[in-house]
């Protein structure tokens, strides 16, 4: 997947309005602003990291977010949840807090006195053209420095977001992929996944043991070795069927369980990836002649497997049956 984004903000009657497109299913979206281990990935401007989140995810339960700068300062932020409508509509309120969650002055963190004490916060998810559309309402700030530094905050924030799900979508379209497997092998007639088409194209067979590759493992070891060793060089086998006696000895089911894990496997990996990890490179002599060239990142390389391997191999087993 390719992050894509757009956003549009303004600032009127004491109310600062960002709207953002990000390119992931809104279920994601919604996990990442409702599940404190993908909010800490992403929570506060640029640079700032975010070393603790609790959440009671429930009308009237609280929150506790705390944003780090890059001098080690920290900043809490805490409320409680007026109104949730899972996979829609977020709204809380928003003050100045410490370590402990307990609320503090505004000047406890050297803004004006006279700042409002509490805010609203409201959250919206929209399903466009497979993308989310995400609307945030940030009520109550005096009009002036304080909005205008609230956009600039959350646009970084948002950036960050949509980094963050970066991994989760690659990692959700490969288990998409090995439910599509189930559904394509399930009850297939042994002869009929064993036998070629009339032009020679492989069988369903052949097209499970492509997938897992020379020794069952081989796509995930590359995922690996991407993130455990510095730009490693990887070996690609295209058009090779690795279907040897021992696989030949397997029934369709058998085989596709082998795909099924090495896949799922890889997606959980991705899971757990960084936004920065995704943008780690390993020579790769077969993609040179891609617009990625022979270094892609092991996002480029998973959108690969995943857009044309796995998805292709799929369409010529839609068709063997």
């Amino acid at each position: 997947m390719t992050e894509q984004s757009s956003a549009q903000t303004k600032t009127a009657d004491r109310a600062v309005v960002v709207t953002r497109t990000v390119d992931a299913p809104r279920e994601l979206v919604w996990k990442a602003w409702t599940e404190p281990a993908r909010v800490m990935r992403w929570w506060g401007p640029k640079d700032f990291t975010s070393p603790r989140c609790e959440i009671d995810l429930r009308t009237g339960g609280t929150y506790l977010n705390c944003m780090r700068s890059p001098d080690g300062q920290d900043t809490y932020s805490t409320g409680v949840y007026r109104e949730i409508i899972p996979l829609e509509r977020l709204v809380y309120t928003d003050r100045l807090a410490n370590a402990d969650g307990s609320f503090v002055p505004p000047s406890h963190y050297g803004l004006p006195a006279d700042t409002k004490m509490e805010a609203l916060v409201t959250v919206t998810f929209e399903d466009h053209e497979g993308k989310t559309k995400l609307t945030l309402t940030h009520a109550g700030l005096p009009s002036g420095e304080i909005s205008d530094m609230a956009v600039t905050v959350w646009n970084q924030a948002l950036d960050k977001l949509a980094k963050s799900l970066h991994p989760f979508a690659l990692a959700a379209t490969l288990r998409q992929q090995m439910d599509e497997v189930g559904v394509v092998v399930s009850g297939v007639d042994e002869d009929v996944a064993s036998r070629r088409a009339a032009d020679g194209s492989w069988s369903v067979k052949e097209c499970l043991s492509h997938l897992q590759g020379a020794d069952g493992d081989t796509f995930l070891d590359s995922v690996r070795r991407f993130l455990d060793e510095g730009t490693p060089e990887i070996d690609v086998e295209p058009g090779v069927t690795h279907f040897d006696a021992s696989r030949q000895a397997m029934t369709v089911a058998q085989l596709a369980s082998r795909v099924q894990a090495q896949y799922r496997a890889i997606a959980d990996v991705l899971a757990g990836a960084s936004a920065e990890d995704l943008g780690r490179t390993a020579h790769i002599p077969l993609f040179a002649q891609t617009p990625f060239g022979d270094h892609p990142t092991l996002a480029q390389f998973v959108g690969v497997i995943s857009g044309m391997h796995v998805a292709g191999h799929l369409e010529d087993m839609r068709g063997r049956r």
